[in-house]
């Protein structure tokens, strides 16, 4: 008897001692039900992942174009990265995604700062007009846990982006534990420019003058303090005179449209939509060239 006991094991014991084993199954309840209600929880548990991403952004270029000035110069320059294990890109219309994958156990600190130190090798070939790559370590708790999307019957697509932008965003970042709030979607006011090349060619102009011209003539700077005098009571303003340097041409050079980022609007109104409030205008602009 005593030797198929021992053979029987726990369940042998459980048998033949029930009140022990009822008193260890209650213990058991009852601790469990009295820290069950302790035990931390976190929805969002820190998991390391050994990849980074660097990001260029250049607005309005092709992927094709992206792929050959932006995307092919990282790739070669990443490819030293130590611990590399897999690089791969995402090429869209005005941006540029290079993902590098790294092996497990890869201190995810020390290879963002050695892609950051490649990416600068390789800055100098990039594109002026692009934005300086940035260069980050994906982390989920970065990811966005809430998401709302906004519609209006009184408001365009215009008006609401600036709505949200500029009156429910900064409101949005007052509540306590925003750390940050991404914006996307909807309509941006912008002002574009055909040129007409025969017409440039008949005033020996060229596009980058013209873009030049434009660049001079929008800027803000500074004038200083204008003051005036008082002559028997009354007011008189200072002579204020501008002079520039250079020849001013003003020609029927170009077709100037009003429309909103996100949609394709010609000048002949054979676009693949009109946008909310575009307008076009046509007529003699001037520009001044040195």
């Amino acid at each position: 008897m005593k030797s198929r006991g021992r053979r029987g094991g726990l369940s042998s014991w459980a048998i033949n001692r029930p009140i022990g084993t009822v008193m260890l199954t209650s213990t058991l309840l009852v601790l469990g039900a009295v820290y069950v209600g302790r035990i931390p929880v976190d929805m969002l548990p820190r998991i390391v992942y050994p990849n980074v991403s660097v990001r260029v952004s250049n607005p309005g270029v092709e992927p094709a174009v992206l792929e050959e000035t932006i995307a092919k110069p990282l790739e070669s320059a990443l490819a030293s990265t130590e611990n590399l294990e897999k690089i791969s890109s995402d090429i869209f219309e005005g941006f540029v995604q290079v993902r590098l994958e790294f092996k497990y156990g890869t201190n995810v600190d020390f290879a963002v700062q050695d892609a950051a130190k490649n990416v600068e090798r390789v800055r100098a070939r990039l594109p002026e007009e692009a934005d300086p790559p940035v260069t980050t370590k994906d982390d989920p708790t970065q990811q966005p846990i809430f998401s709302v999307a906004f519609s209006s019957e009184a408001r365009d697509q215009i008006a609401l982006r600036e709505w949200v932008d500029q009156r429910l965003r900064p409101q949005l970042l007052s509540v306590p534990g925003v750390a940050a709030l991404d914006l996307n979607g909807g309509l941006v006011r912008e002002i574009q420019v055909e040129l007409e090349p025969t017409r440039l060619r008949g005033y020996g102009l060229s596009v980058n003058q013209i873009i030049n011209a434009l660049y001079n003539e929008n800027q803000d700077v500074a004038a200083g303090r204008v003051t005036g005098r008082r002559l028997g009571g009354r007011s008189v303003a200072p002579d204020v005179a501008a002079s520039g340097v250079g020849r001013c041409v003003e020609a029927d050079v170009a077709l100037v449209a009003v429309p909103a980022t996100g949609r394709q609007q010609r000048g002949d109104g054979q676009g693949e939509g009109e946008s909310p409030g575009g307008s076009i205008h046509s007529g003699r602009f001037p520009f001044r060239f040195n």
